[in-house]
């Protein structure tokens, strides 16, 4: 076990870590990485590697990551039980071993106690800039030290990064579908249903949270409300243009392109999954003939008017797109592979630059055109076309031209 003078050596590396030697990996690691011990997870901004020096000997309890340019810094610091008694308390002993400035606020991040932090420090004659988030875990015993941060001259470009860095952090397997933990800081999420240990929701257990909004919809004949909170689909709408920022920072010439277009979906993905745990309440859950859900399902979708947004991102979230029955071919592919998973149907999203769009691929049987992925056939299904499964147009029959991509794994 870990000791309290090896978390305190850890911390004060920080002074140094700027400066360490940064080797270049002859490869980028997975696009998510599962961090044994401790048992987190982190999906971080495609181009970002280990410290390799700082990291070559670590047992998993301090971890650091930068991005491919080496401004942009993510360290991740785990403490054993019983360390600290609340998660300001962790805020407090960073602040002070960085000598730092700078204010912070608690929060809870999916029910656990937490603390953000906007800190500025001093290292090697440089000032830094970052966002920080603690953690006070009772249930799992760890406690974490996150931090991000860039020197000042870099602060503001590295900006959008810092922020996805820290909200691609996850403490456990559940709450890879929940919203992020800066996401959840400037949106609460503790109304959020409970989730088994698969990740599914708990039957009865969801929480519809604050409503200032309701939405009649209409579907095979029968009437219901949606209830949604107007700030909680701002809040979803923030984290698409903050990724869409970052995605733009890509060349699509740059061998980054294509694992950064996916990792923007997956963002987006975890914070809406949840999010929609209410819709699929109210009209899909409990109704057996699965063929019939997936059928409503998309017609519902399907009925929505097109829009785009035009701002950076081009796209509402899928939150935001049903709570105006409207939306592009991504949001309404994302919803649609949400609900789809909500049922447990193995699908997965479909998109193309060569074409400028995106469609769904069901893992069901089916008349029509199909999409190979990992050895197994997906029915091509349109979002925004009022058109069967199995239907593709003629112009976006190649294959070729799809990228499949896996969500919610």
């Amino acid at each position: 076990m870990i000791g309290r003078e090896d978390i305190l050596t850890g911390i004060k590396l920080l002074f140094i870590l700027p400066f360490l030697l940064l080797l270049n990996l002859p490869g980028l690691f997975p696009e998510e990485l599962y961090i044994q011990g401790p048992g987190y997870y982190i999906d971080l901004p495609e181009g970002w590697k280990p410290v390799e020096s700082y990291n070559k000997n670590s047992d998993h309890w301090n971890l650091s990551y930068s991005d491919s340019r080496y401004t942009a810094f993510l360290n991740i610091t785990v403490f054993p039980p019983d360390t600290f008694k609340r998660a300001e308390d962790i805020f407090n002993f960073v602040k002070k071993q960085l000598n730092a400035s700078g204010d912070g606020a608690p929060f809870l991040f999916s029910g656990k106690d937490s603390y953000f932090a906007d800190l500025k420090f001093k290292s090697g004659g440089k000032y830094r800039r970052g966002y920080f988030i603690f953690i006070n875990d009772s249930k799992s015993g760890f406690d974490y030290a996150l931090l991000t941060f860039s020197r000042l001259k870099n602060y503001d470009r590295n900006h959008d990064a810092i922020l996805s860095a820290l909200d691609s952090f996850s403490p456990d397997k559940n709450a890879k579908l929940l919203p992020g933990a800066v996401s959840q800081f400037y949106y609460p999420a503790d109304y959020i249903s409970d989730v088994t240990p698969e990740g599914n929701q708990k039957p009865d257990k969801l929480k519809i949270g604050k409503t200032n909004r309701i939405v009649p919809v209409q579907i095979d004949g029968e009437r219901y409300v949606l209830p949604f909170d107007q700030k909680e689909i701002e809040a979803t709408g923030v984290l698409v243009e903050r990724e869409a920022r970052l995605l733009a920072e890509y060349k699509p010439e740059s061998g980054y392109a294509v694992k950064a277009w996916k990792r923007f979906y997956r963002m987006i993905y975890r914070d809406n999954y949840h999010r929609l745990d209410k819709l699929y309440s109210i009209l899909f859950k409990g109704k057996k003939n699965r063929n019939k859900v997936i059928k409503d399902m998309l017609d519902f979708i399907q009925s929505f008017k097109y829009m785009r947004t035009g701002t950076i991102s081009d796209l509402l979230s899928p939150l935001s797109a049903v709570s105006q029955f409207t939306g592009d071919c991504d949001s309404r592919g994302l919803l649609f592979l949400i609900l789809l998973h909500h049922i447990d149907v193995d699908s997965i999203l479909l998109v193309s630059s060569k074409y400028s769009h995106s469609a769904v691929g069901i893992g069901i049987q089916g008349r029509g055109a199909k999409i190979n992925f990992n050895g197994r056939d997906y029915l091509y299904t349109e979002v925004t076309d009022r058109v069967a499964m199995g239907r593709v147009p003629k112009s976006m029959a190649d294959p070729a031209g799809w990228i499949p991509v896996k969500l919610g794994e």
